[in-house]
């Protein structure tokens, strides 16, 4: 993984169905928000409470090609 990323998440929120997401009060500036197409602006209202984890790949995994 490079140092810096952004890690995306997408949903397709409805009346009855959604992610629920939280968040803390301290806008660091290290939160984004934006829709597909559009350019990324900052969250002002905080930062999201997303936790990222990677794992090493397994021996002999090949990780897929982009198409």
């Amino acid at each position: 993984m490079p140092q810096k990323f952004i890690l995306c998440v997408g949903f397709d929120p409805t009346n009855s169905k959604g992610v629920f997401i939280h968040r803390d009060k301290e806008s660091s500036g290290n939160s984004l928000c934006g829709l597909p197409g559009g350019k990324p602006q900052p969250f002002a209202v905080g930062d999201w409470m997303i936790r990222a984890t990677l794992d090493q790949a397994k021996a002999g995994a090949v990780a897929p090609r982009k198409k």
